[in-house]
């Protein structure tokens, strides 16, 4: 058996990497930005002109993480804005829609924040920004879910960053939204839902060894689906677990779909994704 760091191993992902959608590790985060300025005056949408290149520039050109397998996670953002302003500053409410273009999708519509065309944007974790910080809670809970796929709970650290920026958004004017995001990333970091990251694990895991041996893959991705489906089943309000059926459906479907031994999967899938029961009868 190869160890999850083996150049054998890494390997073989990289060769995964071609049939199966989506990146399996993150490293360098590249963000398709799209932002709505419909509802806003014209004279707002004059100041935002260069406010999508701005955002892009800022997520594509942070250091994030530490490259170390030369891949990408891209981020699809889309954000809806209206006009907020006071009389003494620029200020806007967004509704964002971000997701990792796979199996991770948050849609956040209690953003408000303030923005100067003339000031630069900068990362800075020891500092609360109300438009920036939301963009690094996000992103870093993508990282960690990406991280996660990579080995047991390896996305820790990310998930760590974004509850810290839950935590100095308590002390800002810009609260607005922010009990809701601190539920989102508790929902995550909590003890019950742990089999959730497990899951990514164990599936990715799986997949590693589908041009070795596919029983293998069968084995650990079975396990990763009956972790997701006990969450699914139990805890409805913890949406992480049927946003990874959705996003692997298609996958999941030809890594058992030859085998008559795993039909208890299909029973599962059908039970706890039943909009898609044809999917899994007629494969």
């Amino acid at each position: 058996m190869f160890k999850k760091n083996s150049p054998i191993l890494i390997l073989i992902f990289l060769l995964a990497a071609f049939t199966l959608p989506g990146p399996i590790f993150a490293q360098k985060v590249v963000a398709e930005v799209k932002i709505i300025l419909k509802k806003l005056p014209l004279e707002k949408r004059e100041k935002l002109a260069d406010f999508e290149q701005k955002l892009t520039d800022y997520i594509n050109e942070m250091d994030w993480c530490e490259d170390r397998y030369g891949t990408e996670l891209h981020v699809k953002i889309q954000i809806f804005l209206s006009d907020a302003s006071v009389s003494y500053e620029d200020r806007y409410r967004g509704t964002l829609l971000i997701s990792n273009n796979s199996d991770m999708q948050f849609y956040d519509k209690r953003w408000l924040f303030s923005y100067n065309s003339l000031e630069p944007l900068i990362k800075d974790e020891s500092q609360f920004h109300p438009l920036t910080s939301v963009l690094d809670f996000y992103v870093n809970i993508l990282l960690g879910g990406e991280f996660d796929k990579f080995g047991k709970l390896e996305g820790s650290p990310y998930y760590k960053k974004a509850d810290n920026i839950s935590q100095q958004a308590r002390f800002s004017k810009y609260i607005n939204g922010w009990d809701e995001r601190k539920i989102v990333i508790d929902r995550i970091l909590a003890r019950e839902n742990e089999p959730y990251r497990l899951a990514l694990d164990s599936y990715f895991l799986g997949i590693s060894y589908s041009s070795e041996d596919i029983g293998v893959t069968r084995k650990y991705c079975k396990k990763a689906i009956d972790l997701l489906a006990n969450l699914i089943l139990t805890n409805h309000e913890f949406k992480l677990p049927a946003q990874f059926i959705d996003g692997h459906r298609t996958d999941i479907i030809n890594i058992f779909k030859d085998d008559e031994n795993y039909q208890d999967v299909f029973d599962t899938l059908i039970k706890i994704d039943p909009d898609h029961k044809d999917a899994y009868e007629n494969r």
